[in-house]
């Protein structure tokens, strides 16, 4: 959502704005949502920085309220995360006060449009909140983001290849011209066919309406080798979303085609390789990481 709109959302009258909490603690969760919801926002809490990254792409709400402690990402990097997925989102700090320095050096990284101490008063947000409906300053540290976090780029995955045997190599002759190498047998193009990929599509789409499920898709998961034990419903439904690019909570064949081709990905750097994974899982979900390589559609 652009500024403007997000400005004319949260003061349009028969609109009802929507705020993300994230912040681990109880009473200040409490506190914010009684705060916010006075205002007269539809308040939507998440207690986790990754998550929290992946419920504001399904949201898309107009006023973050970001913790710096959070667990599996810091707020600092949840920001950066957030203003490069869409450049103009209105966040807001909340930090105790042995925290707050590093909050307000966080805040100007990513561009946010106040900082208050924690446990927020009513007079501390109303202080804020002309700020908080106006500009959004800009997020110099997203020019610094790899530097800042270098660890961002995600683990290689370990996964279980087979033993293919090699083509026979042509003698090679000393002092002579080296002779051209053969063509593998059966390598794929990048782009696959729309049979190849509904063959599979349909494994996973066990009643054929169309679209992978959460449930179609944790029964794949589940049953994929790689993995090695159950996926839990959270991680099932974190790897859902990374394929869901309306939103619906299913994944069309569209989209499967799409993203397994590479002709949606997100923007640069943020979740970059998340949907490629997805693919990558529920083909291996069909016969293991064996049938994703020996069929040409490891896409990472």
């Amino acid at each position: 959502m652009s500024g403007d709109a997000v400005e004319r959302a949260m003061t349009a009258p028969d609109v009802v704005p929507t705020v993300l909490v994230v912040d681990s603690n109880p009473m200040n969760v409490l506190r914010l949502t009684e705060l916010l919801q006075g205002r007269g926002f539809e308040v939507s809490v998440c207690e986790d920085g990754d998550l929290a990254v992946d419920e504001y792409i399904r949201l898309d709400p107009e006023l973050v309220v970001l913790a710096l402690d959070l667990p599996s990402l810091d707020g600092h990097l949840a920001a950066l995360e957030m203003r490069e997925h869409g450049g103009d989102e209105r966040i807001m700090f909340v930090a105790p006060r042995r925290m707050l320095a590093l909050a307000k050096d966080a805040g100007f990284s990513a561009g946010a449009v106040a900082v208050l101490e924690k446990p927020v008063t009513r007079s501390a947000l109303d202080a804020v909140w002309a700020a908080v409906e106006g500009p959004v300053p800009a997020a110099p540290g997203l020019d610094d983001l790899e530097e800042l976090y270098p660890d961002r780029t995600p683990p290689p995955l370990d996964l279980p290849l087979p033993d293919l045997p090699l083509p026979p190599l042509p003698a090679v002759v000393v002092d002579a011209e080296l002779p051209p190498l053969p063509a593998v047998a059966n390598a794929k193009p990048q782009v696959y066919t729309e049979d190849e990929l509904r063959a599979v599509f349909t494994e996973i789409d066990t009643d054929n309406s169309g679209d992978i499920d959460f449930e179609e898709l944790k029964v794949a998961l589940n049953g994929m080798s790689a993995v090695g034990s159950a996926m839990s419903d959270a991680e099932v439904k974190k790897m859902l979303n990374l394929g869901d690019t309306d939103g619906d909570s299913r994944v069309s064949f569209e989209e499967f085609k799409k993203i397994v081709n590479g002709e949606v990905t997100p923007p640069k750097k943020k979740r970059r390789w998340g949907r490629r994974l997805f693919a990558l899982v529920v083909l291996a979900a069909l016969g293991g990481a064996g049938y994703a390589y020996q069929t040409g559609m490891i896409v990472i």
